[in-house]
């Protein structure tokens, strides 16, 4: 089955559903099905599963965002007495590495904290991609900054859900760069 720019939101999900198990946030449904329209329409042609899983992978895997905003390096969990604390290590455009810490009520909240940027997590989902102990897991977020128009999506997969999650958020937050949130 292909898509081409005529194809409906709800045809482009399927097919990531029904062929890679990918199901994605319905806001970003709509989204992504503007992002392929867009490349249909460019291309002139017609875009195949595969096609459609690369796009995807382009416009909001953290693997296929190094180089963006934010990139993760690691992280280390641990418990304070003002709830889920978090350091972690991220790499800057510039290269360089740094660390960040944070405070939250969970490790999404903890890495959002040591972020320090003024963003809202609006939807977050985890999926597991497979089956068994070995399936790996994909995090999807919708990140909102106050003051900005629209919201943000990010993907994270990793067998470490924890991992896919801040690798989600920083693609998010990195999408924002793309639109001059970030100076």
């Amino acid at each position: 089955m292909r898509v081409n720019s005529q194809s409906g939101k709800g045809g482009i999900a399927y097919l990531l559903q029904r062929d890679l198990g990918v199901t994605i946030l319905r806001r970003m449904q709509v989204e992504f099905s503007a992002i392929v329209q867009k490349m249909a329409d460019s291309s002139e042609t017609a875009l195949t599963c595969t096609e459609l899983w690369e796009l995807f992978q382009r416009s909001y895997l953290a693997a296929a965002r190094a180089g963006g905003c934010l990139v993760y390096i690691g992280h280390q969990l641990f418990e304070d007495s003002a709830g889920q604390g978090i350091v972690l290590q991220v790499e800057l455009p510039n290269g360089q590495q740094q660390r960040l810490g944070g405070i939250g009520n969970g490790p999404i909240d903890a890495a959002v904290a040591a972020l320090g940027l003024p963003i809202r997590v609006d939807s977050y989902e985890e999926r597991s991609l497979g089956g068994g102990a070995g399936a790996q897991a994909m995090a999807l977020v919708e990140v909102a900054w106050p003051g900005v128009a629209g919201s943000r999506f990010g993907a994270g997969s990793h067998a470490n859900i924890v991992i896919a999650s801040i690798q989600a958020l920083l693609v998010a937050v990195s999408r924002f760069e793309d639109g001059g949130a970030i100076d």
